[in-house]
């Protein structure tokens, strides 16, 4: 929990807004509670606003995937009916995966932080802003994958 606390204070400082919970301890069955409980392994759960996976959501097709919007939850955010900020932009793919590789980034320096005998290191990730810059696809790009 004080990983993923400093990763969510260093995300925030960054300008991004997000939620720290603890999973309860009684929702087995959940891959991160059961590795959390009986491994060493660290886990931790991000999830993103994704309108197609919503309750309220409308019909889905590509363009919903790709640019986050849904105009039943533009209806219902006017309402005061999502836990998230929503308006008529959406929420892009390029946000939802920035805050996801911005979360990880987060976590594993914070990790490092406190585990300095233990280092983690990432390299080659694009950061949230070039991400929003360049989109998705230039990192997709079969050029930048290198093959073992």
């Amino acid at each position: 929990m004080e990983c993923a606390a400093n990763a969510v204070v260093e995300l925030q400082l960054d300008g991004l807004d997000f939620a720290l919970e603890p999973s309860p301890l009684n929702f087995h069955g959940l891959s991160h509670r059961e590795l959390g409980d009986h491994t060493r392994a660290f886990a931790t759960l991000m999830e993103s606003a994704n309108v197609i996976q919503g309750r309220l959501r409308g019909r889905t097709n590509q363009d919903v995937i790709l640019s986050g919007k849904d105009p039943m939850y533009e209806r219902a955010a006017k309402i005061d009916m999502t836990r998230v900020p929503y308006d008529e932009n959406g929420i892009p793919l390029e946000v939802r995966v920035g805050r996801h590789l911005a979360g990880l980034q987060k976590l594993v320096s914070s990790f490092t932080m406190l585990n300095t005998d233990k280092p983690i290191e990432l390299s080659g990730l694009p950061t949230y802003d070039e991400l929003q810059a360049n989109k998705l696809g230039k990192y997709l790009s079969h050029h930048h994958a290198t093959s073992n």
